[in-house]
């Protein structure tokens, strides 16, 4: 959740050419964090989010407005899984029909290292019953071996390989 100081009534709903009106529900939102230099202004790409549902509420008597935003994993968690066509026999397949559960706006949104995609995952269809996505990614991660993520640059899913480590430097 990112709160913003609305004393100016910048941000006014009943604006008809307002901000408010071209807003979405998960719509993608790039965030910079911004560092005041003194003379200037530096920022810092953070990432991709999107909007939770409308993405916005007033508060305080419109004087602050908050934003919540969440990463595509985010959209995921809660969402229960439907079956769009035939179950999947591959980890590439899993992915595909997951992210395919956000709708035909997020088709192509995720990446997979190396050749983890053509890993072979099967499972009984009673598996799949009354689980949401959240868990199904988890599970489709533990089978490939792998784990996923929101890439910061576009927002899409990635699935990683355990092997793809980073070295923190102290």
């Amino acid at each position: 959740s990112i709160t913003i100081n609305n004393t100016d009534k910048r941000f006014d709903p009943s604006n008809k050419l307002g901000v408010f009106r071209s807003v979405t529900a998960r719509q993608p939102v790039p965030l910079w964090y911004g560092v005041d230099l003194g003379d200037s202004f530096e920022f810092v790409s953070v990432g991709i989010y999107y909007q939770q549902n409308l993405g916005w509420g007033l508060e305080n008597d419109g004087l602050t407005i908050r934003w919540d935003l969440i990463d595509i994993i985010g959209l995921l968690v809660e969402r229960k899984f439907e079956l769009i066509g035939s179950q999947p026999t591959t980890l590439l397949g899993w992915i595909q029909e997951l992210v395919g559960q956000l709708g035909s706006t997020f088709s192509g949104h995720y990446t997979i290292d190396g050749d983890l995609g053509s890993t072979a995952l099967v499972c009984d269809s009673s598996d799949i019953e009354n689980i949401n996505c959240g868990d199904l990614l988890r599970f489709v991660c533990q089978a490939g071996a792998c784990y996923p993520c929101s890439d910061p640059e576009t927002g899409y899913l990635h699935i990683k390989s355990l092997n793809n480590t980073v070295q923190d430097s102290v």
